[in-house]
């Protein structure tokens, strides 16, 4: 997409929008960041920015901008600022000056101006920004304090962010992203604290914004799951720390910050939120080395698997995560007999299943793999994804056993699950002397249950069975659109009836503009597959059969 041109690969309501921002003067002003890179503000129901970069032709190599429009690929903030980029490349040539409240001028480059500027001037300026903006203050002091101070400054910071956003005690959906700017910059320098080696320090900033922010999803609305992303960002860069910092720090800052952490999964505001209880949990099982944090973390998950809080599906979920989490402590710093030991008492959990069968895999103890999968399958019959997993462990074994009868025979009924992989693995198993009788019995099985959406019709193609197809076709019109270029060439009357049957009926049934869009689709389909003038025939006929509908003839006018 050219900048000349951005307009034609748009939504035309969006371009319209746009180009009522433009020449409402709504983008305030351009920042260049860098050659060919640009940031813009535009005004709309809030200041959102727009960033650009375009290549030396002035194609669109990358666009953003951080509004909560996701409807489409672009919203109308950045149709504005192609207007606005376009139109200062063009010398405002053939835009409407006159209506311009603001000229979007382009702005130096702020990094030069900053970087001639003596420590002393950067200083005042610094000061003068922050007497106006109180919560860059914030910034820098959680930035550049230390200590507790530096704890103080980012809880302030955080909670600044999210007074701001606040609306009579709520938070919508469309101030959720300033809600969590404060959290979003100690993050930042949480980061910052890991490539300075500074991993206990990256732990407690983390912390922080979980201590904070974890409440804030009781009074907002996260449709999008940005205050979600954020927890999910602080746990994990608390599992970075630990993972990178473990082995550098003294017995006493290990307890510490598994105490911390601990601590943390503990708190109430998790409540609901079993998931990132876990994570945090999760991150304590680096620290089980030493016998005591084992002796505490062990303890605590046997009273979380004795705690009957929760009930039905809830309660089960939380069984199979703190089963795991035991493993997890095993797998590392024990025995792998009573690794085993642990992992057949806890066959009711599919994960528990797959590793045995993992290790039964690895000792070349086929038949107790086979078992397994065949257990699994009756155990968990009512779980129809589980029971596929099973099956198709199964058919490993079999594979690495060399079973190739049993390898048909299993292959064969997955095909009729609707498992297509399994047709090609078929079919690289069978003789061609055998293959065609296969094909026709797999045929008459899915026939019989009257197909199964998507692999019957894959392997009528595959197998180029262009008179099935074409039946097929006959009973369901619409598919005429996809399959037509499998038919054409030795059926090319059949198929121009059936299109055009198609288009007929299409047309006939559409009562709006998108209906009619669909219809054109499809015409453009046809013109594709027969040519201009048996397309032009097709369009004229329906001008004239449908005069009275303006939105129609006004799509089939664009057909080009």
């Amino acid at each position: 997409m050219n900048l000349a041109d951005f307009e034609g690969y748009m939504e035309q309501v969006i371009v319209g929008r746009g180009r009522k921002y433009f020449e409402d003067g709504r983008v305030e002003h351009i920042q260049v960041l860098e050659e060919n890179h640009f940031a813009a503000e535009v005004d709309g129901s809030d200041l959102y920015t727009v960033h650009v970069n375009l290549d030396e032709n002035g194609e669109i190599v990358d666009t953003g901008c951080n509004c909560p429009y996701d409807m489409g690929d672009y919203c109308k903030h950045q149709a504005a600022v192609f207007f606005a980029l376009k139109s200062e490349r063009d010398g405002m040539a053939g835009l409407p000056v006159k209506k311009q409240k603001k000229e979007a001028k382009l702005k130096i480059d702020i990094k030069k101006v900053l970087m001639d500027q003596s420590k002393d001037e950067l200083v005042k300026i610094i000061l003068d920004f922050t007497q106006n903006n109180p919560e860059f203050e914030n910034i820098l002091k959680s930035r550049f304090a230390s200590g507790e101070e530096e704890i103080t400054a980012s809880k302030k910071l955080i909670k600044e962010y999210i007074r701001k956003a606040k609306r009579n005690g709520f938070i919508g959906w469309r101030d959720v992203s300033t809600a969590v700017r404060g959290a979003d910059t100690v993050l930042d320098n949480a980061r910052g604290k890991i490539l300075k080696e500074e991993y206990e320090k990256s732990i407690i900033l983390s912390q922080t914004v979980l201590s904070i922010i974890v409440d804030v999803l009781q009074y907002c609305d996260d449709s999008d799951g940005i205050v979600g992303g954020t927890i999910s960002e602080s746990i994990s860069l608390m599992n970075e720390a630990v993972s990178t910092g473990l082995g550098s720090w003294t017995p006493a800052q290990q307890k510490k910050i598994f105490s911390l952490i601990l601590k943390e999964s503990q708190n109430k505001r998790y409540s609901g939120w079993n998931d990132w209880q876990f994570a945090l949990l999760g991150i304590c099982v680096n620290f089980a080395e030493d016998q005591g944090a084992r002796d505490i973390l062990e303890q605590h998950l046997e009273e979380l698997l004795s705690n009957g809080a929760e009930t039905g599906w809830s309660r089960e979920y939380s069984l199979r995560q703190i089963k795991l989490l035991q493993l997890d402590v095993l797998q590392r710093f024990d025995s792998e007999e009573k690794t085993g030991d642990f992992i057949k008492e806890n066959l009711r959990y599919s994960e528990f299943r797959k590793i045995a069968i993992e290790h039964a895999l690895e000792k070349h103890s086929f038949q107790e793999a086979i078992q397994l999968c065949l257990d699994g399958e009756e155990v968990d019959q009512e779980f129809r994804g589980l029971v596929k997993d099973w099956k198709e462990l199964r058919f490993l074994v079999y594979e690495k056993m060399g079973d190739l009868e049993n390898q048909k025979k299993l292959a064969f009924g997955l095909i009729l699950e609707n498992e297509y992989k399994y047709y090609l693995k078929l079919k690289q198993l069978c003789s061609d002397e055998e293959w065609g009788g296969v094909v026709d019995e797999i045929l008459e099985n899915l026939e019989e249950e009257r197909f199964l959406p998507g692999i019957y019709e894959r392997i009528l193609v595959e197998e180029k069975l262009t008179a099935k197809i074409l039946e097929y076709c006959r009973k369901r019109p619409s598919y005429i659109v996809s399959y037509y270029p499998h038919l054409i060439e030795e059926y090319p009357v059949e198929v121009d009836e059936l299109f055009i049957k198609f288009i007929l009926e299409s047309a006939r049934e559409a009562t709006d503009r998108k209906k009619y869009k669909q219809v054109c689709a499809v015409i453009k389909k046809y013109k594709s597959a027969y040519g201009e003038k048996p397309a032009a025939r097709l369009i004229g006929s329906l001008q004239m059969e449908y005069p009275r509908r303006p939105a129609f003839l006004d799509e089939l006018k664009k057909i080009k």
